[in-house]
């Protein structure tokens, strides 16, 4: 939970219909962005798990020496899921200032990007695997699962683009494993956000090895 309580702080607000502007059409309108758009993270679940949900008030951070972006947001009580959840979205190898966009992120050579998702409820549920030796959460990369992660544009310091695909619960602590048996369905992921200027701070829990 020590993950989830870093931006606990921070206010943030949930829609369970998806009613998100594309962000196509946001950037084609650059010249006049509205601010209050922007620091958002919206998706849907599909399937048994059918709902939407839009948090803003989101964190972007970039460090530009290691090519590096991360992007999260955080709501403390869900009228989807009904507990804590967090999403957070990571990309690495992809230097914003010289890349065509779209960028689809590939997963090779340096690239790498991944979407994770926490949830209590869920966490729960898988006690004899998500025990309190270990921190467990929905994830899925590019090269190894079945995510598409877009970067659709970059302006005004507002990195914008889409995610879809599937995510699969994960032991990301000391108690490592791939539970593929348990999964998340996403559609029509995008964001807008915002990334400040301050060095980029690894997860602990990175990516497990599939």
């Amino acid at each position: 939970m020590k993950v989830q309580l870093i931006y606990a702080g921070i206010t943030l607000f949930l829609f369970v219909s998806c009613s998100t502007v594309s962000n196509t059409a946001r950037i084609n309108n650059t010249q006049g962005i509205d601010q209050n758009a922007n620091n958002q993270i919206s998706m849907q679940f599909l399937g048994n798990d059918n709902c939407c949900v839009e948090m803003n008030n989101c964190e972007g951070v970039w460090n530009r020496e290691d090519k590096t972006i991360y992007l999260t947001g955080l709501i403390a009580d869900s009228d989807c899921m009904d507990t804590a959840e967090e999403i957070s979205i990571g990309v690495q190898g992809v230097d914003l200032n010289n890349i065509k966009f779209p960028h689809v992120v590939c997963g090779e050579f340096d690239e790498s990007g991944y979407v994770s998702w926490y949830n209590e409820q869920e966490v729960q549920r898988e006690r004899n695997f998500c025990n309190k030796t270990g921190v467990c959460e929905y994830q899925g990369n590019v090269k190894k699962d079945k995510i598409k992660l877009t970067l659709t544009g970059f302006k005004n310091n507002v990195l914008y683009g889409n995610f879809e695909g599937r995510i699969f619960l994960k032991g990301t602590g000391k108690l490592k494993f791939v539970k593929t048996s348990e999964y998340k369905d996403i559609s029509n992921g995008t964001f807008s956000v915002n990334l400040t200027k301050e060095q980029f701070k690894k997860r602990t829990n990175y990516l497990v090895n599939k």
